[in-house]
């Protein structure tokens, strides 16, 4: 593991630990004193410090400022440090759905649940000329409170903008890879789908576990193949045939909005009898319903498919867990005339299979439910008033976080170093997350069952500090206080 690279000198802000790295920046934690607030540092690297890529660094915390969403993170401020490197000051998340999806099976209620939201902030930044581009489960941050929030918008530009060639691969649609990408709001969609397919599976959609993923490989395979399915028995059909949908190798198959892809989960939500999950797009805004909107779009947001009995249990039984790719360059395409995909036949067979019946009663008391309403808003005839009907949702409530890991303690042997602590009041599935946030060996954090681990320290005389977090039914505790060997 090689050492983390040093932070920068910030006036009014206290270094803390080095958190992670992307593609072109690290990432910090300090404290904003003053107001002593946690903050995330990202930080453009000293070795890219060259025009364009400022500006493009810039441009990403303006596009973030840009528009507001309870799930996209929250810009505080853009500065350059004493050194001359850029940054921006964002809101701090402990984790992030590329590290959690690799730690243990994610469930279908919460992947579900997540891409409702994640696809709100997208239909929200598509609304106002936003294009993401990098849609992926590392940039799906989770909240302290288990919300997610979209983020990176490094590579994003406007619907008019030409892209950058940098691209996370896995994610990425095929057309983008064959460098045409003429309705970008749809391979947004397509960079979600292959998200939530990921978050199920534990891997992106055309990774081969144990086999070639090569960047040459995943471009093949993209462009002429269809996806490995994921090996769990609890997803439900009605959600593989969104996934099928939202992966179709024509942009033309896929849903044609951010929104239209959340309403099919919606549906998938309704169906499994989960509690609502409100959808917050460009168009609706908060948890209101108004007048205005037509009963088609109601019945697409809110009837109930039918489910028989046994496929709910199917779908209620369980798992899913891995990927945390750095957006890379575009390899040179595949050349392979004549074989491209029968023009998204198979996801269309996939949709035809598991298309499933509207519940008529559930469609009637809406209507019957607008009705009323309409009626009492026109007060016996005139202007018909803008009145909003209450989404009564249930709140989703997650578990309490596990205890935070305590009595840490390092004890060196040679190059390694041995770390325990104790966990506390334990459960049969509870794991650890862990990370050496100074010294050579600092670096990102990583995953054990166990309550002692070696790590390698680099050196004996070292400098060496590590924290400890515990992580149970995806609620993470907070990390303990450092413990620092020298």
């Amino acid at each position: 593991m090689s050492g983390a690279p040093d932070p920068p000198e910030i006036p009014n802000y206290r270094f803390v630990r080095y958190l992670d790295s992307g593609g072109f920046a690290d990432v910090y934690l300090f404290t904003q004193e003053g107001i002593a607030r946690n903050v995330a540092l990202k930080v453009l690297r000293a070795r890219d410090l060259s025009a364009s890529s400022v500006e493009t660094f810039q441009r990403e915390a303006r596009t973030m400022a840009a528009f507001a969403h309870r799930n996209v993170v929250t810009i505080h401020d853009f500065g350059i440090a004493s050194d001359g490197r850029p940054y921006i000051s964002m809101e701090y998340c402990p984790d992030h759905m590329g590290r959690i999806m690799r730690r243990r099976p994610v469930g279908v209620e919460r992947v579900v649940r997540v891409g409702i939201q994640i696809a709100g902030a997208v239909d929200t930044a598509h609304g106002a000329g936003i294009i993401h581009r990098d849609i992926k489960p590392a940039n799906i941050l989770i909240r302290e409170n288990n919300e997610p929030v979209l983020t990176d918008f490094g590579i994003a530009g406007t619907r008019d903008e030409q892209g950058p060639t940098g691209l996370t691969i896995p994610y990425s649609p095929p057309e983008a890879l064959r460098g045409s990408t003429d309705d970008e709001v749809r391979a947004d969609v397509y960079a979600l789908g292959a998200t939530i397919f990921a978050l199920l599976a534990g891997r992106s959609p055309f990774e081969i576990p144990g086999g070639d993923n090569s960047e040459r490989a995943f471009v093949g395979r993209i462009l002429n193949e269809a996806p490995v399915a994921p090996e769990r028995s609890d997803i439900p059909r009605a959600l593989d045939a969104v996934l099928a949908r939202s992966l179709a190798t024509e942009p033309a198959d896929r849903h044609r909005s951010a929104a239209e892809f959340a309403r099919s989960l919606q549906q998938v939500e309704a169906s499994l009898g989960y509690p609502a999950t409100p959808f917050e797009g460009a168009q609706r805004r908060g948890s209101s319903t108004t007048l205005s909107e037509t009963a088609d779009e109601i019945d697409r947001t809110r009837v109930q498919p039918h489910v028989d009995a046994e496929e709910r249990t199917r779908m209620r039984s369980g798992p899913g867990e891995q990927i945390d790719d750095a957006p890379t360059r575009i390899p040179p395409p595949v050349d392979t005339p004549g074989q491209h995909p029968d023009d998204g036949a198979n996801d269309q067979a996939t949709g035809e299979r598991n298309r499933l019946p509207l519940v008529l009663g559930a469609t009637a008391v809406i209507i019957a439910l607008i009705v009323i309403v309409v009626v009492a808003t026109q007060g016996g005839g005139g202007e018909t008033t803008q009145e909003t009907i209450p989404d009564v949702t249930t709140p989703f409530e997650f578990g309490a976080p596990p205890p935070v890991p305590s009595d840490v303690t390092v004890e060196r042997d040679n190059t390694d170093a041995v770390v325990s602590w104790d966990p506390g009041e334990t459960e049969p599935d509870d794991q650890y997350v862990v990370q050496v946030t100074e010294g050579p060996a600092a670096g990102p954090a990583f995953t054990t069952d166990s309550t002692t681990v070696r790590v390698d320290a680099t050196a004996a005389d070292a400098a060496f500090c590590v924290v400890v977090s515990a992580e149970r039914n995806g609620v993470a505790s907070e990390f303990s206080t450092p413990v620092c060997a020298s």
